[in-house]
This record gives structure tokens, sequence and C-alpha cells, in this order.
């Protein structure tokens, strides 16, 4: 049916919880975790916990739960006195949660830059925007292109990604408790360290438009007038191109479904990944293949009834197995592609993994090559973000595993609609 082929639309969520947290709540410990993350990265004078809480900790119980449920408590009492009574509860999409949304990156003192906050000029639900700004504070564990981004380290400055000859906006505000009054100030006073890659076009009351000049890394740093600092990396990135290549394994059911879905693909990768990651997706020569498959000396055809499972040696396997399964392996793919240098995607209504039956697809981490099953059974995972996110991986990017995590493409088990990239792990891309 030409309703298999549709990708939904894609919206921005930010940060998200599945569930309630707080007294007398669901309580899922990864909602638990995001909900003191949020609450930690605020500043006390906004009524957030100012890294107080242990955001490692999910469980419903206990001194750390109880700490939680009166963090809730105080900030809702400082963002809605008169309104209703604190409750201790956070409701998804309610009151309560949509202010830690609005609230997010404005950090408590003590730290780098104290005092001084930065946000794009774009809207921002969480620690990111769409437009390759971030102040999620990545770091990985094990570094390399190989290991996962896996810790927050505090001592990491904001990072803005600015395409090469593109430009972006930046908002800097100093804030000062002077005789219990809080006085802000905007940030004229602004340098960037290595002029030959990016340079300030314009500074207006505290907005600063930076261009970038040349492919690098440089920083920014802004100073107020007690001489308080806070340094934003600029990663300057140009233009990088691909043509994505969607293969059929086997004749597709309806007449016209592969360019039709091919260009649903190339739709949905480019709204994700231009305006964060400064790339660009072109369709490429799309082409149905009938790859032979020998099973006990029997050549078999691959059709649209057939059920391909993808299995490479030494992993498990996982699912049930019948008589009449495919089973290839990701040589198999690659053999079947055209020009390596390509995004190659093979879609078919009943691939499999061998590891899980319920993963709508599954890459190699560098290898250009993916696999994404078209089947109604995925409607519940954006699909336009799966796509995305497998695509990732083939062009290099690893999973986002902190408790920060809830909105972004890379989230191992894309529990949503994520689409952001925070903009330090674009370090894992071609051009990083």
């Amino acid at each position: 049916m030409p309703g298999t082929y549709t990708l939904p639309e894609i919206t921005i969520t930010g940060f998200s919880i599945l569930n309630s947290v707080g007294l007398g709540c669901q309580n899922l410990p990864e909602d638990v975790k995001e909900v003191k993350w949020m609450l930690n990265n605020i500043s006390v004078e906004l009524g957030g916990a100012a890294r107080t809480l242990n955001d490692e900790d999910g469980f419903a119980r206990g001194p750390d739960f109880d700490k939680l449920v009166n963090a809730i408590k105080v900030f809702q009492l400082r963002h809605f006195k008169g309104q209703f009574t604190p409750d201790g509860q956070v409701q998804p999409n309610r009151a309560t949660f949509r202010k830690l949304q609005e609230l997010q990156g404005r950090r408590a003192t003590g730290q780098q830059g104290d005092g001084i906050k930065v946000q794009p000029d774009t809207p921002i639900g969480g620690p990111c925007d769409t437009f390759g700004f971030s102040l999620a504070r990545l770091d990985k564990t094990k570094p390399g292109p190989a290991g996962d981004w896996d810790r927050i380290n505090p001592a990491l400055p904001p990072v803005q990604m600015v395409p090469l000859g593109g430009t972006r906006t930046l908002n800097f505000l100093a804030s000062s408790m002077v005789n219990g009054t809080l006085e802000l100030e905007s940030i004229s006073d602004l340098k960037i360290s290595n002029t030959n890659i990016a340079e300030i076009v314009s500074v207006s009351d505290g907005n600063v438009v930076v261009k970038g000049t040349c492919p690098g890394r440089t920083t920014l740093t802004a100073r107020d007038s007690r001489r308080r600092t806070l340094d934003v990396a600029l990663d300057v990135r140009r233009l990088l191109s691909f043509k994505v290549d969607v293969y059929h394994l086997g004749a597709p059911r309806v007449r016209g479904a592969l360019d039709m879905l091919a260009n649903k693909i190339v739709f949905g990768l480019n709204s994700v990944y231009n305006s964060q990651a400064n790339m660009m997706f072109t369709p490429g020569p799309n082409r149905v293949v009938v790859p032979s498959i020998t099973i006990g000396g029997t050549a078999r055809h691959v059709s649209a009834d057939s059920r391909i499972v993808v299995h490479d040696p030494g992993e498990p396997f996982a699912i049930p197995r019948t008589p009449n399964d495919i089973v290839i392996q990701s040589s198999h793919l690659f053999a079947l592609r055209r020009d390596a240098l390509n995004l190659s995607v093979f879609v078919h209504e009943r691939i499999l993994s061998s590891k899980n039956l319920h993963h709508g697809g599954e890459s190699w981490i560098g290898s250009r090559t993916s696999w994404f099953r078209i089947l109604p059974d995925i409607a519940a995972i954006n699909a336009a973000s799966l796509l995305s996110h497998e695509a990732g991986h083939s062009l290099g990017l690893q999973h986002v595993t902190t408790p920060n995590n809830a909105g972004f493409l890379m989230h191992p088990n894309l529990p949503g609609n994520n689409i952001i990239i925070p903009a330090e792990t674009l370090a894992d891309l071609p051009g990083g």
C-alpha cells in the first residue's frame, strides 16, 4: 500500500519524559534521571537545584528521591506561586515540565563564566537547538571514533556549529545579585581566538553574529564588566554533500514506490542534518535489486514476500527462525552497492535483524551502508528519526548514553521523535 512508504512528519521535542515524575508518580528510572538533570542545569536564583541532585540515581525512594521531590516543590514555588500549590510532581508537557525546558542552560554560579549565560537566537527546548548550538557538554570515557558519548563534562564549553561562509547568532547576558536584586547586563566585550577561522560580524544588545571563514575550531570569549568570562567553542564546518542510493531488495509491490520512498528519505536526512551538521543529501540512482541466495544447494530469489534476516558471523541469532528465512550478511549488502562513497540504503518490507525482532533498521559504523524496514509495525517510532539515526551510524556517529539524551538523534533506543545532534558529537562525522 502507498501508505506503507510514508515517513512521518518531523517535529522537535528537545527534552522529554515518558511518564510523570515526583511524589506519587510513575517514576520511570530514566524519567527520574532526566528531571534531576534538568533541575541541576538551572541556577538557584531561578529555582533550580544547581547540581545538588544525584542525576545518576533513578530510584524513586530514599534520601536522593526525597531531595528531588523537595527540589520540584521549590522550583514550582519560584515560578507558579499563586497559580497552584506545589505538588512535587512533573507531568509530561504540563506547566512545570515546560518551564524546566525553557530554563535549560541557565546554570548555577561558581562555574566558568559565573553569571554569564549564552543561548542561540532560535527556539531551544533542551540543551541544544537544531542549528548546531549545544549546552550538553558531552564527552567520551573512551576517546576516539569507537567510543560512545557517555559522560557529561561540566568543564567543557558550549559549542556552536558555524557553516563555512554562513553565520550564527548567539545571545550573551550577564547576571549578578546586588543587595538581593538581580541585575542584568548585555555583553559587548567579545573576542575570537583565531580570526582566520571565524569572525564577528556584528554585536548589538548582547547579540553577536559570527561568520565561519575557514574550516576548523576556535573559541569565542565573552567578558562582562566584572571581568568574568565565558568561552564558546566555534566549530566551522564546510558543506559536505552525499548522494543517497536507495536499493529495494526484490520488486516493490507498488509501481513508483521506490522513487517516492527515496525522495522521502532524502528529504528526511536533509531536515535533520542540513542545519545541524552543514550536510546536504541528494538523490542517487535508485534501483531494484533481486539477489539470489543459495540455501542447501538451491538458489532462491528475494521477492517482496521473502523474510530476509541480516546476520553476521559471531553475532547472536536471537529471533525465532523459519524454514523460509533468507539469511544474508552485511558483506552481501556491501557487494550490491554501486558506489561505496555514497550513502547506500537497502529497504524491504520484511527485512529483520537476527539480534532483535523489533529493530526497524541497522547500520555499520562508518560504512555508509544501512538497511531499513518499511512496515507499518514501526509506526510507533518516528521513521525519519530511525533512518537518520542509522544513517548517522553509517557516517560515523556514535550513541549518546548520558542522562540528558532524551531528544537526541543518537539515543540508543529512540524513545520518541529524536532529531537533535549535539554539536560536540559532530567530531565523529567526516570533516570533523
